[in-house]
């Protein structure tokens, strides 16, 4: 955040890191942002239901026992 020189410059020396990046005035001050990304992920079948698959069956563990 600063003046639009400060910002371009940054802008300037970070070259690659800064690809796609837009300097954007917010009133009197000047940022350097990424573009907004809508979230619209498709998961697929990775939030189905686990089940039985990540359970712990700890009443049948024998390798513990209490004395």
């Amino acid at each position: 955040m600063g003046s639009k020189e400060f910002v371009e410059r940054t802008k300037n020396e970070l070259v690659i890191s800064a690809q796609g990046r837009k300097v954007v005035d917010s009133g009197n001050i000047f940022q350097l942002r990424d573009p907004a990304v809508p979230y619209n992920l498709d998961f697929g079948t990775k939030n189905d239901d686990i089940g039985v698959e990540n359970g712990y069956l700890w009443n049948e563990n024998t390798d513990i026992s209490i004395c």
